[in-house]
């Protein structure tokens, strides 16, 4: 069982989101922010956001938490003004 802290350190959300980049990559190797539509270049700068919010009740439920329709790439700026 994880928490939402323990979740996103976990090897389910590591494999997840390493399939999800070489899936959304485009034909220049690139991940486009969902907000602003900019290419995101740095690996460190793209966040793999929830469309639907993790919280207690869904963190441990696959069809939220490793649902690719469930996420949307953001730039961390972007990610910060969404919450």
């Amino acid at each position: 069982m994880y928490t939402q802290q323990t979740f996103y350190k976990s090897k389910a959300w590591q494999n997840f989101r390493t399939l999800w980049i070489a899936e959304y990559m485009d034909k220049h190797d690139q991940v486009i922010c969902a907000r602003c539509g900019k290419p995101i270049l740095k690996k460190y700068d793209l966040i793999l956001h929830h469309k639907e919010e993790l919280n207690d009740s869904n963190v441990n439920d696959p069809e939220v938490s490793l649902n690719p329709d469930n996420i949307e790439p953001l730039h961390f700026k972007c990610h910060n003004a969404e919450h």
